[in-house]
């Protein structure tokens, strides 16, 4: 089983869109640190962002796996 944290940065739009998306720290694997930048691209458009962010926000996420 593969194990590892993968830190990923992006920008969230207040309509929802996640832009900008990309590696900041590996985990060590391409698998996981590919899956990890899948997964922030997938979730966008966020649904009722623009209720709580009002202009664009850079954040950074950690995914943790095993």
């Amino acid at each position: 089983m593969l194990r590892g944290k993968s830190e990923v940065g992006f920008t969230i739009h207040p309509n929802g869109e996640v832009t900008d998306v990309s590696l900041l720290t590996s985990s060590g694997s391409s698998v996981l640190d590919d899956s990890a930048v899948a997964t922030l691209k997938a979730i966008s458009p966020v649904k009722d962002v623009d209720r709580y962010l009002k202009e664009d926000q850079y954040i950074v996420v950690g995914i943790i796996y095993g």
